[in-house]
Formats: C-alpha cells, structure tokens, sequence
C-alpha cells in the first residue's frame, strides 16, 4: 500500500512539473495575440505611463506574457535619440517623460522596463556595462567626452524562476501583418433587409527579439556588464578580455554562484547600493557605481513635470522621504556620505514644494472670490 502510494507521489510531483513547464512556454499564436495588444493599445493611454502598465498587466496571464508586452511595447513605439546620446550634459529622463516623448537612450528604455516589471511584482534590474563597438563609435565617443570602459544599460529580469538577460533598447519593428475582418456596416434604413459589409484593417507589429532571453554566451559577444553576477554564467571572463574575438579568453572567476549573488543583491532594500554589488562590480570592472547611482537618484525628483503626471506636494514629500531613507543606507551600508550633494538637492525640493504650497493657496483664495 506505501510503495503504491510512493508511485502516485511521484507520479504526481513528475505532472506537476510538466504542466508547469508547458504554461511556463507561450505558443506561437499566443505571442501572436501579445503582439497584437500592444500594437492596438488605445491611442488616449499610449504615452501615459501608468495607464499603459495597468493595460498591458490586465492582460497578461502570468509574469512571462507581461514581460513579452513590456519588452514588445518599448520596441514598438520608442525611437533611439541618437542626439542626446551624444550630449553629456543632458538631463535624464523620468519614466513619464521617456513614455510621453516616445523616444530615449538605453537608460530610459531600461528604465521603463524596470519599473514596468517592477509594478507588476516581478523581479528586475537595470544592468550598467560596455557593449562591442565598432571603430567609429570609439572615435565618437572619445570625441564627445565619453567612457569607454562603460556605454550601455540593459536589463536582468525574472520569471518561470529563472533569471532572464534582456536588452530593449536593441529592439525595434521587424514585421507588420494585416488583418482583414468584416464589420457589418451601419445602415441608416433599418428597414433594409440586405446586410452589408465593410473591411476593417487591423495591424500587428512585431518586434526583434535577438536580446529578448538569449542565452549568456550569445549576450557576452556584445554585452559585457560590470558585475559578475550579471554574465549570468558559472565560469566569468575578464572584463576587459571578455568582447575579445580570441577563444581563449582570460577567466576572472571559476564556479561562481551567480543565482544567490543576484538574489542576494535584487531582494535587498535598494539593490543598486547593495555592499555585494558596489564592491563586487568594483573588483571586476573598476567602475565605482554608487556615485553616479547616486546623482540619478537625486536628480529624478528634479526633473520636468509631464502631462499625464504633474508634480505634487505629496510627491515632494514622498521624494524627500525617499532620499532621506537612501542616505542612511548608503551611510550604513557602504560608509559614504555625499552631504554637499545630498543637502543641496533637499533645498530645492523643499523650495519647489512650498511654491506649489503658496500655489494652491493662491487658487483656493481665487474659488472663493
């Protein structure tokens, strides 16, 4: 009677991860219908940020379609600013704003990914490092005051329980099909008896997905990012060696527990200040990250107002908060301190708050009147 029991166990626990393993794979036709949604998101709510998240995450079943609309979505409608790659003193982008313009550099475009997924209570980050270049881009990069130890930003996310590279911003429209329907036309003569139908036309786009999951080594011909972690792959090469055509390529660490490392770093309070992922990314690639983390960090509740989202006194408040919090972590965490930095943008916030105080103020005494 137990050894029959065992058999329906197993039996059992070997169904459970067959059904799991075929609902963790989306069909052909279903990413089809993906495509589709996020080719036909209603124009009113195609550039609000919030609204585009709440319809896409309605309409996924499970993280996996979400991340596939998210992805699809970017690709779809953002374009590459080629110009503000090129200028240094650029502000960054909030994602409201990046969504409102439909247009961005790979920070914003990961950026949106990110918080996308994020929303949606799925696990990710951005990812800093060097992509290949070919010779121009060198040339120009140097010629504009530019690193070449780091020049991208893409994306680690993840579902089915697996960590995922991804890189939205090396994306765009690579098909379009057409599908024709008929839609009874509307008569004015409702007496008539003879229908009639007209063509409607709706369209599908669907984007490249070469950098949508690939696997580690195909990434690493042309994303090398700053920590280890984020290779994603047991056996690391060296940073600088790691884009070199040679297949002898010089290993930097052997039987690296890449999946705790990224557990470790994303489920901690503010993983982009992680001590693991600070120091670790320091040791690989000699890029200190906090600081320029930082300066991101400040600069987003200083950034331009959008139409869909204007700021607030409860927004001020939330970022003031927000930074205070950072701070102390930094502080306990790392042992650094940025005061003149940190202390300089808490005035401007705290300026621009009591502006919209005196603001709101002045048009409630204008109702009165």
């Amino acid at each position: 009677m137990v050894l029959k029991m065992s058999k329906k166990v197993v039996l059992l626990f070997f169904a459970i991860l067959v059904l799991n393993k075929f609902q963790a794979q989306i069909t052909e036709y279903r990413k089809f219908q993906l495509d589709s949604i996020t080719t036909n998101i209603p124009k009113e709510i195609r550039k609000n940020f919030d609204l585009v998240h709440a319809h896409l995450d309605s309409l996924g079943k499970n993280d996996e379609e979400k991340v596939w609309m998210f992805y699809g979505y970017i690709g779809t409608y953002f374009i590459y600013d080629k110009k503000r790659s090129k200028d240094n003193k650029a502000l960054d982008y909030s994602t409201e704003l990046t969504t409102q313009k439909a247009s961005g550099v790979c920070r914003d475009f990961s950026k949106v990914f990110e918080i996308f997924c994020k929303k949606s209570k799925i696990p990710c980050m951005e990812i800093g490092g060097k992509s290949k270049m070919n010779i121009f881009k060198k040339i120009g990069r140097l010629i504009h005051f530019q690193s070449l130890k780091t020049d991208h930003i893409w994306n680690i996310v993840k579902f089915n329980n697996e960590w995922k590279l991804m890189d939205p911003t090396w994306s765009g429209i690579n098909k379009i099909e057409k599908i024709v329907t008929l839609v009874e036309k509307k008569s004015k003569n409702k007496s008539a008896k003879v229908k009639s139908y007209e063509k409607k036309i709706t369209l599908v786009k669907s984007v490249s997905r070469k950098y949508y999951d690939p696997t580690p080594e195909f990434m690493l011909k042309t994303h090398v990012p700053i920590h280890p972690a984020f290779v994603l792959m047991d056996s690391v090469p060296k940073f600088r060696k790691a884009l070199k055509r040679n297949k002898k390529k010089l290993e930097f660490i052997k039987d690296y527990e890449f999946e705790s490392k990224l557990d470790s770093i994303f489920n901690s309070k503010y993983p982009s200040f992680n001590k693991i992922f600070i120091f670790e990314a320091s040791n690989y690639s000699k890029v200190d990250i906090a600081y320029y983390q930082y300066k991101y960090e400040l600069a987003l509740p200083l950034l331009k107002s959008t139409k869909y989202k204007p700021k607030t006194i409860e927004f001020y408040k939330d970022s003031k908060k927000h930074l205070e919090d950072l701070n102390l972590y930094i502080y306990e965490n790392l042992g650094r301190k940025y005061s003149y930095e940190y202390e300089k943008c808490l005035a401007e916030i705290e300026k621009r708050r009591l502006k919209l105080v005196k603001l709101k103020e002045r048009e409630k005494l204008v109702k009165k009147k």
